[in-house]
């Protein structure tokens, strides 16, 4: 800090009253740091004992000093900063570099059996040094100090240790490329750990792969490019670009057969093919990381690998099944070694899948520890998880009023954490729900790119875009993109990779615009979830609604109350109260107009509706079951 003239001079003043030896143990303690221990001091200043409790009792009467005695041990404190400050710059630097050598030896010998824990301290005073030795040692502290303060989560701090490291390198052996290298590694992880990602991207895995590259080292080139892959997901920057590509194709590259680089380089490829529409690769790819994680046994490469089957958006009907089976193989799993941002999204993910099928208490409880471990986080990224959690939640309680705060929070936390398009885009994916449930549809389409190219993101732009708008009664529109996206794709066949996400979108685009072709080849694609919700994000829906509202379309009534009671069974086991009333309105429509001799158990359903939807504020449903109410009394 620079120290104000006028305030040094005051400063000044005060120390000038102090006697020659008081400034003089001063000195020394402000090489030594803001707060220092007796013993230190002692081992460091050349004065006896006595000379040293005057110095300090005369610096404490005016106070420059604060003395922390505790059990075991008598410290001080400078009383401000700007004391220690004016003492250090003070000395000449000889001098400084002197006692930064006395001080850092003191230290080594005094903390001899535990340096680990000191590695902070001892890493500052030897990094001062012109000793070539001393300098080693700095180097080599600085990276023990990195790696406690990772381990207590202070990535701040190890970021600033290994920039140092980095620094005396340079000036010890700039000739040591593989010790650069590594430097650089651990530098770029610890900026990933503190949500620095740009500098992570931009600088640091460029340098690091360079330095690889010319050792001729393919696993710390890959790391390089691991580094630059996790910042740019990180940053919510689009797979499918060029720079998205570069990377994944240079991990592909020095990914060897066999181990858990191949693992990850095919879940960058993986992401990258689905960015680029093709999600018949991206599968292979997934399925082939999944296998190989599961063979090495290794819990990261696992999670990993698993991550976008468990969460369910991008998986298709035929895979659902797995995902209840990968989330309790990963509950019998230690999750301790993986870092804080990819455990927090695993616990989403988790949870979402025991959601699917009914588990809502041990959804809740992944919830919770993945909202504790985006806590323990620095990555951006996870700023948003916590509101992706309470909008699942939100969603299933019918707090939809609340929902919609909660998108506005999301935005404006993406303006904090400098990640305003990620932010505005999960505002408005957090809201979708709402505001069809409250009848603003058109509203809705805030957000949904429209898209020329049908299968960008694996079609999910087209899906949204299509219920958006069959909603807002825009269904010639809805249609169009129902057609066109049929028209590419053959949904009869069994290996077609369009996620469950797209087909829901879609199934439900073409029930509310009334398209009976659309709803027959959707319906009988999504059949087999019918009795489970779909989980994505920060939205969940009733597929067994869905397809009975094909079904009902389609004049299949039984086969439409058969899928009915499912979707009652699965919403009352969650407490789903929007699609629990949806489900009971829809039920209560198909007695009236197919069953008339269960005219009162319809009455039952659409009393219960009505007084959800009053409580919900679902006005358009509540109408519509109003209505319902009037022909009957008329």
């Amino acid at each position: 800090m620079s120290i104000p003239e006028g305030l040094r001079d005051v400063i000044g003043r005060r120390l000038s009253r102090l006697s020659p030896d008081c400034n003089r143990v001063l000195a020394v303690a402000a090489v030594i740091g803001r707060d220092f221990g007796l013993e230190t001091l002692h081992a460091v200043v050349e004065l006896d004992e006595e000379q040293v409790v005057s110095s300090l009792e005369e610096a404490l009467h005016i106070g420059v000093l604060e003395e922390q005695s505790r059990p075991g041990s008598i410290r001080y404190r400078f009383a401000h900063a700007f004391f220690r400050q004016t003492l250090y710059e003070e000395l000449i630097a000889p001098r400084r570099l002197r006692l930064h050598q006395q001080v850092a030896a003191a230290l080594e010998k005094q903390y001899a059996t535990r340096l680990e824990e000191h590695a902070s301290e001892l890493a500052e005073h030897f990094a001062q040094s012109t000793d070539r030795d001393d300098l080693a040692k700095a180097v080599r502290y600085g990276e023990l100090g990195a790696q406690r303060a990772l381990a207590v989560y202070a990535y701040g701090e190890a970021v600033r240790h290994l920039d140092q490291a980095l620094a005396v390198q340079e000036v010890l052996d700039p000739d040591d490329k593989l010790k650069r290298c590594d430097l650089l590694l651990e530098l770029g992880e610890a900026l990933l750990s503190l949500g620095q990602t740009t500098r992570a991207e931009e600088t640091l895995a460029p340098d690091a792969l360079r330095v690889a590259e010319a050792l001729g080292d393919r696993r710390r080139a890959f790391r390089a490019c691991r580094i630059a892959i996790r910042a740019r997901s990180a940053t919510g920057a689009l797979t499918g670009s060029v720079e998205s590509q570069k990377w994944a194709q240079l991990a592909d590259h020095y990914a060897d057969e066999g181990t858990v680089d191949r693992v990850y380089a095919d879940v960058s490829l993986a992401w990258e093919s689905r960015g680029r529409g093709d999600e018949r690769k991206a599968l292979s790819l997934l399925g082939r990381a999944a296998k190989l994680a599961q063979r090495l046994d290794d819990p990261l490469a696992l999670v990993l690998s698993s991550e976008a089957l468990l969460a369910g958006a991008a998986t298709p009907p035929k895979a659902h099944d797995e995902r209840i089976a990968l989330a309790e193989a990963l509950s019998t799993r230690s999750l301790d070694r993986i870092d804080s941002a990819r455990l927090a999204h695993t616990l989403l993910a988790r949870g979402e899948a025991y959601l699917t099928w009914g588990r809502r208490e041990e959804a809740e409880r992944d919830w919770q520890s993945a909202k504790e471990a985006a806590d323990r986080s620095r990555d951006a990224e996870m700023a948003f998880i916590p509101f992706q959690i309470d909008a699942l939640v939100q969603t299933l309680d019918g707090r939809l009023e609340r929902l919609l705060e909660i998108g506005n929070q999301v935005q404006a936390r993406g303006v904090e954490v400098d990640r305003e398009p990620a932010g505005r885009q999960l505002g408005a994916r957090t809201v979708r729900r709402a505001l069809i449930y409250l009848g603003r549809a058109d509203l809705a389409l805030t957000g949904i790119r429209d898209a020329p190219d049908l299968f960008l993101s694996g079609g999910v732009f087209a899906g949204q875009r299509a219920l958006c708008l069959a909603h807002a009664g825009r269904t010639a529109e809805a249609r169009d993109i129902l057609d066109r996206f049929l028209a590419a794709r053959d949904l009869s066949r069994t290996d077609d990779p369009t996620s469950a996400a797209v087909l829901r979108y879609l199934l439900e685009a073409a029930v509310i615009a009334r398209d009976l072709d659309a709803a027959r080849v959707l319906e009988a694609r999504m059949a087999p979830l019918a009795p489970l919700l779909h989980t994505e994000a920060e939205m969940c829906y009733c597929i067994g609604r869905l397809c009975g509202g094909a079904a009902a379309l389609l004049g299949e009534t039984d086969k439409a109350r058969g899928y009915y009671q499912q979707a009652i069974e699965i919403c009352e086991k969650v407490r789903f109260r929007p699609e629990l009333a949806l489900t009971r309105l829809e039920l209560a429509e198909l007695l009236l107009d197919h069953y008339p001799a269960e005219r009162d158990a319809a009455i039952d359903h659409l009393d219960f509706a009505i007084a959800e939807f009053r409580e919900m504020k679902m006005q358009p449903s509540l109408e519509r079951a109003l209505r319902h109410k009037e022909v009957l009394k008329a």
